[in-house]
């Protein structure tokens, strides 16, 4: 598999007096194609990683490259072109727009893009079918679908323009455990069919379990790197140091 994310001895610090350190010279590569979670104690820089490579933040130091393309210093319009066309975002609350039905909240990163508005409500549709029991649901509104029914027009309206990564918040944060199965196992599904890269922020150790790679993030460093093989994973000897 081809690296999709390469990312060297990024840094993050906040603060103008006091300075906090989100991110402490982070090395990390993804490869095409993979499921990652990374984990880790609150605070601990996990959602900071998830928005510079999202590029919904800018880094205080060292490089972003996506698909061999440095980015690091991208302008405000080129980031928006690129998490426009390579990134969908799916978060722990779904964030759909109220006075949208599901098929419409699918349709506006296809319209935004300037996808054609019958093309873009057909692939809306088609997409709703793909992630399952929402075909009588279509027409309503996030005020009248269940928390589940909800993340899946969320994760319909990530796919929606094709991105190369697929970025997910605590996706199955906000559900129950059945729904929040649900959920991993469409991710896991559309993952094999599509070869898209998923890169999952969670709590849900259970769920980080099913992923091909896990990252430990601690005070801004990973502390710890498992990635499977076969039924299990293989520590790095990065873990056996922490």
């Amino acid at each position: 598999m081809t690296n999709i994310i390469e990312i060297k001895k990024l840094r993050k610090v906040y603060g103008d007096g006091v300075e906090v350190v989100a991110l402490d010279d982070v090395d990390l590569t993804i490869k095409e194609g993979e499921v990652l979670s990374i984990v880790g104690p609150s605070g601990s820089g996990k959602s900071t990683l998830l928005n510079l490579i999202g590029l919904l933040d800018t880094p205080s130091g060292g490089e972003i490259w996506l698909k061999g393309q440095n980015i690091t210093d991208a302008t405000p319009t080129e980031r928006a072109r690129l998490r426009n066309k390579e990134l969908g975002f799916i978060f722990q609350f779904h964030h759909l727009l109220p006075e949208f039905n599901a098929i419409e909240n699918v349709m506006m990163p296809l319209l935004i893009a300037g996808v054609d508005k019958d093309e873009a409500k057909e692939r809306a549709v088609a997409l709703l079918e793909e992630v399952g029991g929402l075909e009588d649901r279509l027409h309503n509104r996030p005020n009248q679908l269940s928390g589940g029914q909800n993340q899946r027009v969320a994760v319909a309206r990530a796919l929606a323009a094709h991105p190369s990564i697929v970025i997910g918040d605590e996706p199955t944060g906000n559900l129950d455990s059945k729904s929040s199965d649900m959920i991993y196992e469409l991710l896991r599904k559309l993952n094999r069919q599509m070869n898209q890269t998923f890169i999952l922020v969670t709590h849900d150790m259970t769920m980080a379990e099913k992923t091909d790679r896990i990252l430990r993030i601690v005070d801004g460093k990973i502390a710890c790197e498992m990635r499977r093989e076969g039924d299990g994973f293989v520590s790095t000897d990065l873990c056996q140091q922490d």
